[in-house]
């Protein structure tokens, strides 16, 4: 889907634009950047965090979007991550 990740151009991915959320009262604190799982996208989390948002009004709130990579869990396959995945169920940091 246009637009949804980053196109590869040769192996560097580019990044699109992160949604970002300004702080509603200031002066400005300090920053989240929260990271969206693999596969999924930094929109399912703008509901799931206006609470925490509404709570800490003094914070920006920055949601990137992982690039398009071919995955070796879904034979190459361009998906949304933050890295090579060997297999799906499996993370590990």
């Amino acid at each position: 889907m246009p637009g949804a990740g980053a196109m590869l151009r040769g192996s560097a991915p580019l990044l699109v634009r992160p949604l970002v959320f300004e702080p509603t009262a200031r002066p400005c604190e300090a920053a989240v950047v929260w990271l969206h799982g693999f596969g999924d996208g930094p929109e399912g989390w703008t509901e799931a965090l206006q609470d925490a948002r509404r709570m800490l009004p003094q914070m920006k709130w920055l949601h990137p979007r992982a690039p398009l990579l071919p995955q070796t869990c879904y034979n190459g396959q361009r998906v949304p991550g933050w890295g090579t995945y060997c297999e799906e169920c499996c993370t590990t940091l």
